[in-house]
């Protein structure tokens, strides 16, 4: 069924607004009905759950390479400290860190994660770093 412009391609039905400027990668211009009223999705495309990318909630910084919530009330944090804070059943003061006993930080296992001060955190990595350069020598 072809849906006529001017009209959301998702097929609900309503009226889009007009383009208020030329965006050619969106494939808008200035002037004409917009294809989909904004948080409408393309025909066939499934959000969350039901698309087969979906990992949970769950995404990966690169940057930090850290799993980080992207879901409910605990988004934008690291999964290491949902799970610890989940486990403790309390929030994490901000002088807490959570570090992962076997540097690995994608492995999130509880028994890999510690609960310790963000100095204490700092004293860690110094000293892992410290032995690291010694043994190069």
């Amino acid at each position: 069924m072809e849906i006529s412009k001017g009209y959301c391609q998702c097929g609900c039905g309503e009226k889009t607004k007009i383009s208020p400027r030329t965006f050619n990668k969106r494939r808008q211009y200035k002037g004409k009905p917009l294809r989909y009223i904004n948080g409408h999705n393309p025909k066939g495309f499934q959000s969350g759950a039901a698309n087969g990318n979906y990992r949970g909630g769950i995404s990966l910084n690169r940057a930090t390479n850290r799993r980080v919530v992207s879901t409910g009330s605990d988004t934008g944090k690291y999964l290491a400290r949902v799970i610890m804070e989940k486990h403790l059943g309390r929030t994490l003061t901000s002088n807490e860190a959570v570090h992962h006993i076997n540097g690995n930080t994608l492995d999130d296992r509880l028994e890999n994660l510690q609960v310790v001060s963000r100095s204490d955190h700092t004293k860690i990595h110094r000293r892992r770093e410290r032995e690291a350069r010694e043994n190069e020598i």
